[in-house]
């Protein structure tokens, strides 16, 4: 009885509820209780003291009179218009409706009143939208005031809001309405990424519509990628010509020009983008000699998706082509911002994968958090995990192995063969040594020689390209200065060693050949792997390892001699690495990189799959020293905050420029870090664009894990976590909030990457509207930080959207964050939530195929879906 009750309250609600569905809410509103109609002849007029009204605001007029009458959205309540036919019947006519543009702005005889479209790309701290609006009930006629016609047309949009249509009559139940408006925040934006797949003109201008009547107004057009090119650049065309899916897909300069001057036309500024120094493989179909990597092959160790390939920005023909490119395509569009998404996404190095799990193999931890990347990445093969330990019949002892047949079992000697690739030199020793502890002293004395010297030739053979083809984990920021210290160490030790064998026998001479062989081999691998994967935990158990087999084989050799109070510390330690493993779920996944590594489902679809038992937070397989391929385990480490140069990210895949050799030959002449050379090259490319009158924008990366110069003028998008806007505000940088953990449009669509039924997207979960509208964008900041904040946007990435799902993808999702930003926060989602319906129905009444947000009996009924209803 009681639920009965409450239904039938929420449905009596819903008949008397607030009849206006303005979206964004205004700052002030006032209404009543009276029906007014608009006049069969109803009229807008424009009142310009002086001089004219410009041409779009004409035509904003006849857009807002013609949806005044074509329109025909009834009220959501059940019974629809006809439960206000009583009181429409008696409603008196309103016939007009003037805008004023106030003195101030029109003063002057001759003066040029400002179009709407160079209001729009005013600096966003100069720029006005503010208006009010008045509707009396008597039916005398409304009022629009705005000190700028952006502020007219932003009134206008309101107004076109704030009427139902019935049998023939378009009327309000509200008059007298009282609004006084204007947005918490300069920017509110939607990113739409047209380079993975492209979209029709017809499309874009649709959803710039779309924006508009929410009051967003900022276009943000990712416009090229590695996967296509379709931007026409006056001067390089070729890229065009050569990188586009077709001749049909390619945005010429005229194009870019329409949609800049439909897009101004309704109030909204046009930020382009274009990816460098990284997704710039298409760039090489015209210009092979600027990128390295192109195409390369397995995509996964050389990109965070298909297909690899980033701009030898360490090559000053490169720099300067890059420069000239951004400073032709920045004069497309009229707009103070440009974008060169000039980012690494550092924080994927963690992130490789989404799975909840946290590996601890011989006591170092293994983290894996989301990953930042678009997607996820398949394997180049994958053998099939082992579901038991490995025996000498199914193990090959043939070749340089068969000195060990009889001497150890297979499960060692296939963990020999993988943590020799994994940690070279000391990891090899301490397995050895760990044979020689299970063996007497004579067949340690030969396997522990032989041993070293196969397994060095082989990580020799191996070297860069075996460590090159092993999935890159995303690299955060190493404790240089610590691994310093330990290289320091590691040459003392080594030192030490080598002048113990300098009178040892033949065979000694020969074991610190294949020592120092393997030792530099070991230690190249090494040095990249700590270039492209982070030392935290590691480090430590690291030294303390390599130290004890140096001194234990130095004791060895002068004694020969078997410590049996550690016989079983290394057995121990193998059986952790190589049977069972212990999983701990993390307390936070929220660390994401880019937007984009594609790589994370197949991580989190093949992460409890188990190679002998372990663990696997790595689907990469590397070559080994069996003859067919192993999958190695693969190690990740929590996020440092100082690491000079982030791997594995959007733009900068380490590996990839290891393996180039024209990178590495000008590094090595000019004496550059890769990190410095990257500075340098931003330098230019934002000298190029800030000449042109340009601000440059650029991912939060930029600022928070690099040593770069940028100007205080410098806008960065916080995209990784929406924790990371305090970091960047305690920069003095001012921000956009792009987080993805809450404006993501492509999260939860399930992976896009072959081969992985069982993949994911990177960002999952769907990002609700509820969830956006929950957002704070003062969270963590101080009184002065908060200032930093201009505004936020929803993005979209394309791998799996397309001109076919644009509209339901985006709409009325996107539409959270444009009240959010235009309102400010705080809203409540209960009261928002019909305001919402009611503006996804008129959206398909105008043409855009928003998506419904509930079956239609609960958009009739306000409040009766609510989870506590």
């Amino acid at each position: 009885m009681a639920r009965t009750l409450r239904i039938l309250a929420a449905v009596a609600l819903a008949i008397i509820a607030p009849a206006n569905a303005l979206w964004p809410q205004p700052r002030s509103l006032q209404t009543g209780t009276t029906a007014l109609r608009l006049a069969p002849g109803f009229d807008i007029k424009l009142s310009i003291q002086h001089g004219s009204a410009p041409a779009d605001l004409h035509d904003a007029v006849s857009r807002v009179k013609q949806q005044l009458s074509g329109d025909k959205l009834e009220r959501l309540v059940v019974g629809r218009g006809a439960v206000d036919a009583a009181a429409v019947g008696k409603a008196k006519h309103v016939s007009s409706l003037t805008l004023e543009l106030s003195a101030a702005k029109s003063a002057g005889v001759g003066t040029q009143v400002k179009s709407i479209a160079q209001e729009a790309i005013v600096p966003l701290e100069d720029r006005d939208e503010a208006y009010t609006l008045h509707v009396p009930a008597d039916g005398s006629g409304a009022v629009i005031t705005a000190n700028s016609t952006l502020g007219l047309y932003r009134g206008l949009t309101t107004f076109g809001q704030l009427w139902y249509y019935h049998d023939g009559a378009v009327y309000t139940i509200e008059a007298p309405i009282q609004i006084v408006d204007s947005p918490a925040y300069p920017y509110r934006g939607f990113m739409l990424d047209t380079a993975r797949n492209f979209f029709p003109i017809s499309d874009i201008k649709r959803t710039l519509d779309a924006m508009s009547w929410v009051k967003i107004n900022t276009f943000h057009w990712h416009i090229v990628d590695s996967q296509s090119f379709p931007l026409e650049v006056p001067g390089y065309t070729d890229l065009a010509q050569k990188g586009a899916y077709s001749a049909d897909s390619v945005y010429s300069a005229r194009d870019v020009q329409d949609i800049v001057s439909y897009a101004g036309a309704r109030g909204i500024d046009v930020l382009l983008e274009i990816d460098t120094p990284g997704h710039t493989s298409v760039i090489s179909k015209a210009h092979p000699e600027h990128v390295a990597c192109a195409e390369a092959t397995p995509w996964a160790s050389y990109a965070n998706e298909p297909p690899a390939g980033q701009l030898r920005f360490t090559s000053p023909s490169t720099t300067n082509y890059t420069a000239g490119l951004l400073a032709a395509a920045a004069k497309l569009s009229p707009s103070k911002l440009f974008s060169t998404r000039t980012r690494a996404a550092t924080k994927a190095a963690a992130s490789q994968q989404s799975a909840t799990t946290k590996t601890v193999v011989d006591g170092a931890p293994s983290h894996s958090v989301a990953s930042s990347a678009h997607s996820t990445s398949p394997p180049s093969s994958t053998p099939a995990p082992h579901s038991g330990g490995t025996t000498q019949s199914n193990i090959d002892f043939s070749g340089p192995y068969s000195k060990f047949a009889g001497k150890v079992d297979g499960d060692t000697l296939q963990a020999i063969r993988k943590l020799a690739m994994l940690e070279g030199q000391a990891l090899l020793l301490q397995e050895v040594t760990d044979m020689q502890k299970q063996a007497n002293t004579e067949n340690y004395e030969e396997g522990f020689g032989e041993g070293q010297r196969i397994g060095f030739e082989d990580g020799h053979k191996a070297g860069r390209r075996s460590f090159l083809e092993e999935l890159p984990e995303r690299l955060e920021k190493e404790r240089k200065a610590g691994f310093q210290e330990g290289h320091q160490a590691a040459h003392a030790e080594r030192s030490q060693i080598l002048d113990e064998r300098a009178a040892a026998a033949t065979k000694e001479a020969q074991h610190k050949a294949g020592y120092d062989e393997g030792w530099e081999a070991g230690r190249a691998a090494l040095l990249n792997r700590v270039v492209s994967t982070r030392l935290t935990e590691v480090t430590e158990s690291f030294e303390a390892g390599r130290a004890s087999v140096f001194k234990e084989a130095a004791e060895h050799r002068s004694s020969l001699q078997v410590d049996s109070s550690t016989q079983t510390d290394i057995p121990l330690s193998l059986s952790r690495a190589v049977g069972t493993t212990t999983q701990i779920s993390p307390a936070s996944t929220q660390t994401a990189p880019e937007h984009h590594s594609i790589l994370s489902s197949v991580l989190q679809s093949k992460s409890t799959q188990t190679d002998n038992g372990l663990a696997r937070s790595d689907s990469a397989t590397v070559r080994t020293l069996t003859p067919e391929p192993v999958t190695q385990p693969s190690f990740s480490w929590a996020d440092e905050a100082d690491s000079p140069i982030p791997t594995g990210g959007d733009e900068l895949n380490i590996p990839c420029y290891d393996a180039d050799e024209e990178t590495q030959q000008t590094l090595n002449s000019t004496g550059q870090t890769l990190e410095q050379a990257l500075d340098k090259f931003t330098q230019a490319s934002h000298a190029a664009l800030e000449k042109e009158g340009k601000t440059p924008v650029v991912w939060e990366e930029m600022v928070l894990n690099f040593n770069l110069t940028l100007s205080n003028e410098t806008i960065v998008l916080v995209w990784i976590s929406s924790q990371d806007a305090a970091s960047v505000a305690q920069k003095g940088f001012r921000f956009i909030h792009s987080a993805s953990d809450y404006f993501y449009l492509d999260c939860g669509a399930g992976g896009w990457v072959g081969a992985n039924p069982d993949g994911n997207s990177w960002c999952e979960p769907f990002k609700t509207w509820q969830k956006s509208y929950s957002f704070d964008p003062s969270a963590n900041l101080t009184a002065e930080e908060a200032k930093l904040v201009l505004g936020g946007q929803h993005l979209l990435w394309t791998e799996q959207s397309g001109p076919s799902n644009l509209d339901s993808i985006v709409w009325p999702r996107a539409a959270s964050s444009a009240e959010l930003f235009w309102s400010g926060p705080g809203g409540n989602v209960s009261t928002a939530l019909p305001r919402l319906h009611d503006l996804a129905y008129r959206l398909k009444q105008r043409g855009v195929g928003a998506i419904a947000l509930q079956p239609e009996w609960c958009a009739l009924r306000p409040g009766v879906c609510d989870l506590t209803a």
